[in-house]
């Protein structure tokens, strides 16, 4: 019985080859339809952003596909991703211990006003101001930039730690040098 099965509408076994003719001629028949290519087909040519979409309300004009770096520490991906289109590019203090954002400085050298970066860090009930800032002043010099278009502070706490000193002085202006949106992300 190995290599055959049973046909559902006489109940007789099927062998592979008779199996294999009657897949192929059902497979032509449905491409002799002219059906439309399904959603989830391989797209015609290499993968590329089609359209750029201004990112809620900051004005940044960001490709339909981004760039996460969490698992990534290698310029030559950032590089691929960059001439395939891709704009926004996301990292994070912890991600691959740096190296993702060292991966994306050597990548996007030369090229930053063509992008946008965005970095994290994170920050708890008792992380104070000064740590944050050493922490994004670290990112920075991994990234080889002046600045990061959006900054978040990471936090894993319930809503009265979302009240942190730390995490609500660098809303303010005082971040507006090194990033142009800044903003707070919870989790539980």
């Amino acid at each position: 019985m190995a290599g055959e099965t049973r046909d559902s509408k006489n109940s007789a076994l099927l062998g592979r080859r008779d199996f294999l003719i009657r897949g192929s001629s059902a497979a032509a028949a449905v491409a002799a339809l002219g059906l439309p290519r399904p959603a989830w087909a391989a797209p015609d040519g290499p993968p590329r952003v089609r359209r750029y979409t201004t990112l809620g309300r900051t004005g940044l004009k960001v490709s339909d596909i981004s760039f996460g770096s969490s698992r990534s520490a290698d310029p030559a991906l950032v590089e691929h991703a960059f001439a395939r289109g891709i704009n926004y590019f996301d990292c994070a203090e912890s991600y691959k211990g740096g190296n993702s954002e060292l991966a994306i400085g050597r990548a996007l050298r030369g090229k930053r006003d063509e992008v946008y970066l965005t970095s994290k860090v994170k920050c708890g009930v008792d992380t104070k101001r000064s740590s944050l800032m050493q922490a994004l002043e670290r990112s920075l010099k991994r990234l080889q930039t002046d600045h990061v278009d959006i900054s978040s502070r990471l936090g894993r706490s319930s809503r009265e730690r979302s009240a942190s000193p730390a995490c609500r002085d660098t809303e303010g202006s005082s971040s507006r040098a090194w990033t142009t949106h800044s903003i707070t992300i919870w989790w539980t």
